[in-house]
């Protein structure tokens, strides 16, 4: 039963108790109870204010936002009123009036610390770092202790790649407010920044502790669960997540994220759109949504590439400079070339095992490279150092906003500037592109798993087996097809000598896969149980730390034996460390290629110990990775033209196992003899790519 609020005093109670109960965390029971507080007495200002906080909290913005402003109207010296109001419009992702209003507030509160820290706050978020910090310090110079100012301190310094600086002012934070979820949030935040999940649990479980119904630490724990293969239980604080705050578009996109994991790519791409529709301004959404789409084999082509170009209109095109952008770089068609690589992979990762050869062997007078690494520094590794080292020029530019990196890239006249990310780490660099810092913009590895969509991305590097020619109409770039492969393989100098054929020892032949579980869909998995069915005896090894998850483990166990194969013909393991993990390939006879996302540096490192590798080849960029290697190793015969072909190859040399033996210890001479490891041929290929496409920009330029 309602109370009855017929005096002063007994609203005043009332709207004491409604506080409190929208403090504790019970936001829809509090919008009920500030109604019949705001039906009693209309102009009670309080209620107001504390109601429109609770219709922002509960999604209903603008309408907070009418309240906000009817009490801004009568009191305009209320501190707390431009403090909310900013706050609301930040939810509408309408940043520069939140901080117009801030402003407004200030210049009638010049000492209110909170207002100087939000307008920190929200300056960070538009990439103003500087003006941000001095608007932070000036918050912590008049309240020390304010705890929120550390806090927006910490995000400050994190999107600079401050990183241990940003820790410290999180934590300060937490030490000046122990039950600040926010706060907390924040340092489990960072430590997954570092990809350090079991640090960040504890400190997110401490914030949902002090707050219940703080959705985005839910959210954070379900991504850490992710990354450590505990799979029921990311689904679980993701759903929490979602329960709490169904509009949670990180939420959504991350969960799509497991799902894309688990290999239930058509509800991930659902979830994909949803998170889409929530936050259309998140680019980076879009970026996994579309790589998302390469796993399916039931999707068009034409679909796919519908999807990139319309990246391309939402987030791109508007970038584009009105005008032509008028380079000073020195036009002679001969001079040296200055090339710039822009990468957060410049490591041991298939980017620096596929340039690495072309680098160590450039010749200096046609080419001179630069790095711009987004690169954290703790990532660093001895590839970093030789990349490096193969650089006239090097940036670290984790921390610099794009229009940064951009002027860098322009005092350093780059001639040609290439992409080494695409798609991939939620779309990297590519608004760079957007905004053509260099004269000619090339996509090469890196999330190469098709076109970048770019109307400004000039050429993409592939070769005769990547992209077919015909094939030119489904990318936005021109297409560069390099004599050989598209790449150049460096061997880890830690893989082992290649062993003698594991099924002459064990009796049996062992088929193996051991690329990321993202690309074992539903096809592959009934494409190798047929196998396993057409050789009798077979086993097939699975690896990958992925596998770790029961849930994923079960999702092949269940398709297998759905197809007729029982658990006791499968292996299935947990991964390694890289240096143990390509070991395994000495326990596997023949390798079983996915469809239609195929394996790249897998597939090299087959062919190095000596394992060949069946490959159907599917539709796009993505489904040609294994063919190209194949074909340039010289084992063209392993690239098959339907799934009966493949089966029937797979039985072929399953009987001849006098032959396969053979075969494997063959293979590292030749492939050791063939393009895909040549690096001096590479180099000078690529070069070539290099000269061509300058020349071609200076004709245009004529």
């Amino acid at each position: 039963m309602a109370p009855k609020l017929n005096t002063p005093q007994k609203i005043q109670q009332e709207l004491v108790k409604t506080i409190q109960m929208h403090q504790s965390g019970d936001v829809q029971g509090a919008l009920k109870r500030y109604k019949l507080v705001l039906k009693a007495d209309p102009a009670n200002r309080a209620g107001r204010l504390f109601y429109g906080i609770a219709l922002n909290q509960a999604g209903k913005t603008k309408e907070a936002l009418k309240y906000f402003d009817s009490v801004l109207q009568e009191a305009p010296e209320n501190k707390e009123v431009y403090y909310h109001m900013a706050n609301a419009y930040n939810a509408l992702d309408q940043n520069d009036e939140a901080i117009k209003i801030l402003d407004t507030g200030l210049a009638r509160n010049p000492n209110v610390a909170e207002l100087w820290s939000l307008k920190g706050r929200y300056l960070t978020t538009i990439q103003k770092y500087a003006d941000a910090m001095a608007c932070i310090d000036k918050a912590l110079q008049i309240n020390p202790n304010l705890a929120e100012g550390h806090m927006h301190k910490g995000s400050c310094l994190e999107a600079v790649a401050r990183y241990e600086d940003a820790m410290q002012s999180y934590v300060q934070a937490v030490r000046l407010d122990p039950s600040s979820a926010k706060a907390l949030n924040h340092v489990g935040a960072l430590y997954m920044v570092y990809e350090r999940y079991e640090d960040a649990k504890p400190w997110l479980i401490k914030a949902v502790e002090a707050d219940p119904s703080f959705a985005s630490a839910y959210g954070n724990l379900g991504v850490c669960y992710h990354y450590t293969s505990e799979t029921t239980k990311a689904l679980e604080y993701l759903d929490k997540a979602l329960q709490l705050n169904p509009k949670d578009p990180h939420a959504t996109g991350n969960k799509a994220g497991v799902l894309r994991r688990l290999g239930y790519f058509e509800e991930a791409v659902k979830l994909f759109k949803k998170s889409l529709e929530l936050a259309p301004q998140r680019s980076n959404i879009y970026s996994n949504y579309l790589m998302c789409i390469h796993y399916m084999d039931k999707i068009e082509r034409e679909e796919i590439f519908a999807a990139h170009k319309e990246y391309d209109r939402r987030y791109c095109l508007p970038l584009k400079p009105e005008e032509p952008v008028a380079f000073e770089n020195n036009r002679s068609a001969d001079k040296p070339l200055r090339v710039g690589m822009v990468s957060a992979n410049l490591k041991r990762h298939p980017v620096g095992y596929m340039i690495l050869p072309g680098l160590d062997h450039h010749d200096k007078t046609k080419v001179s490279y630069v790095g711009y690494s987004d690169l954290r520094k703790d990532k660093t590794d001895d590839f970093t150092d030789r990349i490096r080292g193969n650089c006239e020029i090097w940036h670290d530019t984790a921390g610099m906003t794009d229009d940064e990196l951009i002027a860098q890239i322009r005092e350093d006249e780059i001639d040609l500037l290439m992409d080494l990310t695409g798609h991939a780490e939620g779309g990297g660099r590519l608004r760079v592109f957007a905004k053509r810092a260099a004269p000619v913009q090339i996509e090469w590895i890196g999330g190469l798993f098709d076109t970048s969509g770019l109307s400004e991305m000039d050429w993409i590097i592939g070769d005769h087996i990547e992209i077919p020619e015909g094939d030119d109409e489904w990318y936005t770039e021109r297409v560069y097809r390099m004599p050989d492969d598209y790449i150049c393989y460096e061997p880890p100098h830690y893989a082992p000598d290649v062993a003698p054929l594991p099924a002459l020892e064990n009796g049996y032949i062992t088929f193996g896969n051991l690329n990321s579980p993202a690309k074992t869909n539903e096809y592959s998995l009934k494409l190798w149980a047929d196998v396993l069915k057409a050789v009798p005896d077979s086993k097939m090894l699975f690896s990958s730390a992925a596998l770790t998850s029961p849930e994923l483990r079960e999702r092949v166990l269940s398709a297998f034996k759905k197809n007729g194969i029982g658990e006791e013909r499968l292996i299935i393991e947990s991964g390694a460390p890289h240096k143990d993990f390509i070991k395994t390939y000495n326990r596997i006879d023949i390798a079983l290629d996915p469809y239609p996302y195929s394996g790249g540096l897998t597939t090299c490192e087959a062919l190095w110990l000596g394992v060949p590798v069946l490959a159907l080849p599917g539709p796009t960029f993505a489904g040609r990775h294994a063919a190209t290697h194949l074909h340039n190793a010289g084992y063209p015969e392993w690239i098959m033209d339907s799934r009966q072909d493949y089966i029937d190859c797979a039985v072929k040399w399953a009987d001849d196992l006098e032959g396969l033996a053979a075969l494997r210890a063959g293979m590292r001479d030749k492939v050791a003899a063939s393009p895909l490891v040549d690096g001096k041929r590479f180099a000078g290929h690529i070069e070539e790519a290099f000269r061509f496409m300058w020349k071609d920009w200076l004709e245009q330029k004529d």
